[in-house]
C-alpha cells in the first residue's frame, strides 16, 4: 500500500445518497416493548439442572434486525450459570414484528430479565 498523496475529491463524492427507509437505525427499548414485539412466546421452560440454585433470575442483552429476526443475544449475568445457554438458545428462536420509527423499520436493542424457577436433574441409581 501507498499513499495517496493528492486524491481526486470525485472518489469521496455521493452520487446519490441513500433515502431514509434505507438507513440503518438502531434503536434501545424496553423490555415491556421488546416483549410486545415477539410474534412468539416470551415465556421460558426452564430445564432442569444438575446444581445450582433452583430459583433466582438471568439476563440477556439482545438485538433484533430491521425485520424482526433476533441477531444478538449476549449474556447478562445468571443466578445458575448452568441456564445461560439454554436461555440463549430459546430466545435466540423469537421473531418479533417488525419495529418501526416514521414508518420506517428500525433495529432494535434491550435489555431483558428473566425469574428462574426449576428443578433438578434426577439421579440414575448407578450415580
Amino acid at each position: 500500500m501507498t499513499e495517496l498523496s493528492q486524491p481526486d475529491e470525485n472518489l469521496f463524492a455521493i452520487e446519490q445518497p441513500t433515502p431514509p427507509e434505507g438507513w440503518i437505525n438502531q434503536l434501545r427499548i424496553s423490555e415491556t416493548t421488546m416483549r410486545s414485539l415477539s410474534l412468539t412466546s416470551t415465556e421460558i421452560e426452564w430445564p432442569a439442572v444438575e446444581h445450582g440454585l433452583l430459583t433466582g433470575g438471568c439476563a440477556l442483552y439482545v438485538s433484533a434486525d430491521r425485520t424482526g429476526h433476533m441477531r444478538e443475544v449476549w449474556p447478562g449475568g445468571c443466578d445458575n450459570n448452568e441456564l445461560m445457554t439454554p436461555l440463549r438458545e430459546m430466545v435466540r428462536k423469537w421473531q418479533l414484528k417488525t419495529a418501526t420509527v416514521n414508518g420506517v423499520p428500525v433495529q432494535v436493542e434491550a435489555r431483558l430479565t428473566f425469574p428462574v424457577k426449576t428443578t433438578l436433574k434426577s439421579k440414575s441409581k448407578t450415580d
